[in-house]
């Protein structure tokens, strides 16, 4: 038997294998995507085919094995395809490792980040040293949850809060694109954008609203 976070998981998965979450998150992020392009934790690459299947040159990285060799089997006779690399944003050796591609990338992707401890300090750090100066790093996070009332103001606190929390995370320059409800998407056949009345949720700083099915998209300058 699945438990709730185990559900969200399923449930996110499904979504990105359909194609859905996908689709809708490129049309969002498209506007932000310029220059040299890399995404990180491609995993089996259902992104990086939009990307592709969108005439968009790009390097892909996984720093999972069997991911690595997906990605290979998959995009090793796409010239769109620059390079597919490991990169692991954990190795405390990462710009000895990855000297050849730090400043080398215009736009950075993670548009994987909730499976993958998104809030540790050291990842987004390593992740902007691959940019250009002012480059873009364009993440997917859960947000971050509070105690509000379901109303338009609930919701502006909660899109306050929500800034304040990525500014910390990801830099001064960096800002909030959109609020999405996962968990809602099965049932609604589309996204629950959120933009009038919001569930309550528990408060507690830690608590990921992944939990909840609610995530964001945000943009940041190196």
């Amino acid at each position: 038997m699945l438990t709730q976070k185990e559900e969200r998981i399923s449930t996110l998965q499904s979504l990105i294998d359909a194609g859905q979450l996908n689709q809708w998150m490129y049309e969002l992020v498209r506007p932000y995507i310029k220059g040299n392009v890399l995404e990180i934790w491609s995993g089996e690459g259902n992104m990086s085919a939009l990307l592709v299947q969108n005439g968009l040159p790009l390097r892909i990285s996984d720093p999972h094995r069997r991911n690595h060799e997906s990605l290979k089997k998959r995009f090793d006779d796409q010239p769109i395809i620059k390079g597919i690399h490991r990169i692991d944003l954990y190795n405390p050796d990462f710009e000895t490792i990855y000297d050849g591609l730090l400043g080398k990338f215009d736009t950075v992707l993670l548009l994987n980040a909730i499976e993958n401890g998104a809030n540790d300090p050291m990842l987004w750090k390593n992740a902007k040293k691959l940019l250009w100066e002012r480059g873009r790093l364009i993440v997917l996070l859960a947000a971050q949850t509070i105690l509000f009332e379901e109303s338009g103001e609930g919701f502006k606190e909660l899109y306050r809060w929500n800034r304040s929390h990525i500014k910390t995370l990801l830099g001064k320059e960096s800002k909030l694109l959109h609020f999405f409800s996962v968990y809602e998407m099965p049932r609604s056949k589309s996204i629950n954008l959120y933009h009038q009345q919001v569930p309550f949720f528990q408060a507690t700083e830690d608590m990921s609203c992944y939990r909840t099915g609610l995530n964001i998209i945000a943009v940041a300058r190196k």
